[in-house]
């Protein structure tokens, strides 16, 4: 099965130009023998066959495969707990996971990341929230739930690869929330887009760049989020338990 045709691969030549740095697809993909069911086996080879076409479309691009029977040293490294997911990356690990088959919309935000990557493009974050993000004790994660046709979780999505990019201390994994039930129940999503922070805060809708920023200090100095807090640690402790009970890896 092709995902592109002939008029969508040349607009990823137009969008991401020739030349500039190599961009690495790290992929992550469940074996045969550890896959739950059919659909997690049918969306990891999705994953890996969109990939591949978007690197065959845009030179100076390569895919790198990894499954945990082989490579769970790698899925360590990085932090990868559940599959597909696709770490685009050039000279350096920026941060940033999409964490299912990224199509939709947000195929767009993954070009605009790899285009970013390969030609240097400086984040779109101000001097003045870099200085806010730099007082911040200790590392965030920002997890940003998606549908593949939401009109407004591009925005959310691009605040967040924005600010990964900019500071060393983000990471941000991109939910395509139809395709991880689990997740969607430990994180009470009910409507997208929805951003969790650190596992403990919660906000939803897009806003810009500064909201996020304000939303992360808030989490960091443990304001106003108790309730949330407490309800994400039983729910994961829950979703946790049951992945020990079932023998899953991811």
């Amino acid at each position: 099965m092709r995902f592109l045709d002939d008029a969508s691969r040349e607009a990823i030549r137009q969008r991401l130009g020739e030349g500039g740095n190599q961009v690495t697809l790290h992929v992550f993909i469940q074996d045969d023998e550890q896959a739950e069911n059919g659909q997690a086996q049918t969306i990891s080879k999705d994953t890996v066959d969109l990939m591949e076409e978007l690197a065959e479309a845009a030179g100076n691009i390569r895919v790198r495969v990894y499954e945990p029977d082989q490579d769970m040293h790698v899925f360590t490294h990085y932090g990868i707990t559940e599959v597909p997911t696709v770490m685009p990356m050039a000279e350096r690990d920026e941060g940033i996971r999409f964490v299912g088959l990224p199509h939709g919309y947000e195929f767009a935000s993954l070009l605009d990341t790899v285009a970013a990557m390969r030609n240097d493009e400086e984040p779109e974050v101000s001097p003045e929230l870099l200085e806010r993000l730099a007082e911040l004790r200790g590392p965030t994660n920002l997890k940003v739930f998606y549908t593949p046709t939401c009109p407004h979780c591009p925005r959310a999505v691009r605040n967040a690869i924005q600010l990964a990019r900019a500071s060393d201390q983000i990471t941000v994994e991109l939910i395509e929330a139809l395709q991880f039930p689990h997740l969607r129940q430990t994180y009470q999503v009910f409507a997208v887009p929805r951003t969790v922070i650190n596992d403990i805060a919660v906000f939803d809708g897009a806003g810009t760049v500064d909201d996020v920023v304000s939303h992360i200090i808030a989490a960091h100095r443990g304001e106003g989020f108790e309730e949330q807090q407490e309800e994400i640690r039983r729910r994961m402790e829950e979703a946790a338990r049951q992945q020990e009970a079932d023998g899953r890896v991811d």
